[in-house]
């Protein structure tokens, strides 16, 4: 789980804008709460951004607490470590759909899942009935949620992780890159020299708008910067990213701007950048 942004909610003196972060957490009601396991196991959308199904959770939801019974009924005793990977579970589980609920902060406790199946089948079938079990629950996985490619996004398993093409970069070791819109871009920055330094100053922890502490120090670097300053921004979010950089006493330095593609995502465009006349000071005002 992340503990920043969510957990500043509990702090007097945020580094972030508060905003949406004082407001997470998944207002569910204790019914659906209990059930939510099985509704995102149907309708994936509810806890991530791109269609998916993965039922992993949803089956350990079910096994597990009726093992667990049963083994309690049966006087059946827990070994220490099913007692420990059990609780874990629960309090992540717990914490999780308290919390935030995006699929990607549950994602140990998916990889766990199998592990907790097989441990629960164990106190009730043994081993041999465990193994049965266990094939014919993958079968009915594979089954219920298919086999197919994620349409958005997915790169195939050939050539480097993140393959890019980058534009020609005269002095890396004077070079400030600044990067702003909501869409992801922070995967190609290792692609770039790495002397050069990086600054999200727009997007879903932060904006210029909001005068975080965090991003009094971004615009402290800006103005500190004594080389070649671009920004990186999709195409269709052109607007926010050229008020952003306003916002910090940025302007796009001509029309003209290159064109980074890679294997993922959609192409960036990397713009030279200027001091605008007026300071962004004078903006904020």
């Amino acid at each position: 789980m992340p503990t920043r942004p969510l957990m500043t909610r509990y702090q007097d003196d945020l580094s972030l804008f508060p905003g949406m972060w004082h407001q997470v957490g998944l207002v569910l009601g204790v019914t659906l709460a209990l059930v939510y396991p099985f509704v995102v196991s149907y309708d994936g959308m509810r806890v991530n951004d791109v269609p998916f199904r993965d039922v992993k959770i949803a089956i350990a939801y079910a096994v597990v607490p009726l093992s667990v019974g049963w083994a309690l009924v049966k006087r059946r005793g827990l070994t220490q470590p099913m007692r420990l990977l059990f609780a874990t579970a629960l309090v992540s589980y717990v914490v999780w759909v308290s919390v935030f609920g995006v699929y990607r902060y549950v994602v140990t406790l998916e990889m766990l899942a199998p592990l907790l199946v097989a441990l629960g089948l164990g106190l009730v079938l043994g081993t041999r009935g465990r193994d049965a079990a266990l094939v014919a629950l993958g079968c009915v996985a594979l089954l219920g949620v298919g086999w197919r490619w994620i349409p958005i996004g997915g790169v195939g398993w050939s050539g480097g992780y993140v393959d890019a093409s980058l534009p020609p970069i005269a002095e890396p070791d004077r070079t400030l890159v600044v990067l702003a819109g909501l869409e992801p871009m922070g995967y190609l920055v290792p692609a770039f020299p790495p002397q050069i330094p990086f600054l999200r100053i727009d997007g879903w922890l932060d904006a210029p708008s909001s005068h975080s502490a965090f991003g009094d120090r971004m615009r402290a670097r800006i103005d500190a910067q004594d080389g070649p300053i671009f920004g990186m921004f999709i195409e269709h979010e052109r607007d926010r990213a050229v008020a952003a950089f306003g916002a910090d006493g940025l302007v796009l330095a001509g029309a003209e701007c290159a064109t980074i593609r890679s294997n993922i995502g959609e192409p960036l465009r990397w713009c030279a950048l200027e001091r605008n006349a007026s300071p962004h000071k004078a903006s904020s005002e």
